[in-house]
């Protein structure tokens, strides 16, 4: 058994634990200012819906599989602990062939006072240098096109908050949109191929979205809240004939009530 030292510490007045040896260093987790402890006390508090993908079956799971160039959608055989993995394409591979899973019924509304917290930790593999089309995140919409052909990002018309990634691109760009309008945040930190990653964001009262990338704060948005009903939705589109893949390890979605 590896060594463990747990102990309480407070942030922002909420009450947490973690271990100096086993958990992220101080400050380094979104998950500090969360009241989880509260919330696993009394539900009354808020939702918590996690999931570590040691079983998927399309709308078993609360999430459904959109799959439209006979990809598919699976737990990893090799992926230690249960690991959800996104082919776009079957044996004939094709520029913008994608797959989505995303919320089988969308249960995030956005309001004052009801905070939301979101983290997944993923990873993908770009066939050819830079082509791979990534979306992580919520979203009014997980079907067909979510992510719009050749590079061109996130639909133009939706509610959501969503990390992203597009063909040709380096970093991860975040992103909030209510319907047409959105704000858009650039660069927020180089995509690694093959490497994992913690993507996350803390939606304060619907007035501010922070961004997080392994547990650091990365940028910041305040316009273009999102005011309707999200879902889940993770998503790979190829961005040219060779096949780009989507892990998920996990994910974790609170929202107070």
């Amino acid at each position: 058994m590896a060594t463990t030292r747990t102990e309480g510490q407070r942030t922002k007045g909420n009450l947490t634990f973690r271990d100096d040896n086993l958990s992220p260093a101080k400050g380094k987790s979104i998950w500090e200012d969360c009241p989880l402890l509260a919330i696993r006390s009394d539900p009354s508090v808020g939702l918590i819906w996690e999931n570590d993908f040691n079983h998927y079956a399309t709308t078993e799971d609360g999430l459904t599989s959109t799959i439209t160039n006979s990809g598919a959608t699976g737990i990893l055989a090799s992926g230690a602990y249960g690991q959800l993995e996104l082919q776009p394409s079957d044996g004939t591979v094709a520029d913008n062939d994608e797959t989505y899973v995303g919320s089988t019924t969308a249960l995030v509304v956005p309001a004052t006072g009801k905070d939301v917290w979101f983290e997944a930790r993923v990873k993908f593999t770009e066939a050819n240098t830079d082509d791979a089309n990534i979306i992580v995140g919520l979203s009014s919409t997980y079907a067909a096109n979510t992510l719009v052909d050749d590079g061109a990002g996130p639909a133009a018309n939706y509610t959501g908050v969503v990390f992203y990634k597009v063909d040709g691109g380096t970093t991860w760009i975040g992103e909030n949109s209510t319907t047409t309008n959105q704000t858009t945040v650039t660069g927020l930190a180089t995509r690694q191929s093959g490497s994992w990653a913690r993507l996350g964001f803390h939606m304060e009262s619907n007035t501010l979205i922070t961004w997080y990338i392994n547990g650091e704060a990365v940028g910041a948005s305040t316009t273009n809240m999102p005011a309707a009903a999200m879902g889940l939705v993770f998503g790979v589109k190829n961005g040219d004939t060779n096949e780009d893949i989507l892990y998920v390890d996990w994910f974790r979605l609170v929202q107070l009530r």
